[in-house]
């Protein structure tokens, strides 16, 4: 590596990794030996950078009050419980992708995705809060899970394997969708 030398500050405590490429010529040196003491004051000298650690997600940030009053109560809703149904519609594929059909077994899909509760049919103003409710159309090509949000919206997504409808699917309202079929909804909540 003839004058060049790679160093590796690892600030293990702040979880930081700063890598600092030096050269002799870059510090001045050529050799004359104080190089080493000139690498020290450059490590001295280095500046802790800091990092900010964020969490992929679906939703883009909230720029909104932490309040959960109001109107800022129900984006919140929305977004969780669209997030719980599509955790719920991954355990949905991966059963799925293991057995060549859907099910609506609540406790297989549990095993699964333990954060989310599940239970069989479709969810109703009058079901508890985030609770995912899973149907299945008769050839379990089919997959309809819907809950309820905390401010009494319903949420549905449908999932079709085949057929000219095939996709992903998705409604929101005061009411949703039976039987759980082969129809198109929209493209997104």
């Amino acid at each position: 590596m003839d004058d060049r030398r790679l160093y590796q500050i690892l600030a293990a405590g702040a979880g930081v990794v700063i890598l600092i490429a030096l050269a002799d010529v870059v510090l001045g040196g050529g050799g004359d030996g104080d190089g080493e003491e000139r690498i020290a004051s450059a490590e001295t000298s280095t500046s802790t950078s800091t990092t900010t650690t964020t969490t992929a997600s679906s939703a883009p940030p909230s720029t909104t009050s932490t309040t959960t009053t109001g109107t800022n109560r129900e984006p919140e809703a929305a977004r969780r419980t669209q997030t719980t149904l599509r955790n719920a519609l991954t355990a949905a594929k991966v059963v799925y992708a293991d057995q060549q059909r859907y099910t609506d077994d609540p406790v297989q899909l549990g095993q699964i995705e333990p954060s989310v509760q599940f239970a069989r049919g479709i969810a109703s103003t009058n079901s508890a809060p985030d609770v995912v409710f899973v149907a299945n159309n008769g050839f379990a090509q089919v997959t309809c899970l819907s809950a309820v949000s905390e401010t009494g919206e319903l949420y549905m997504v449908r999932d079709i394997v085949g057929g000219p409808n095939e996709g992903t699917w998705y409604t929101r309202g005061g009411s949703l969708p039976t039987p759980c079929d082969d129809t198109p909804l929209q493209d997104s909540w």
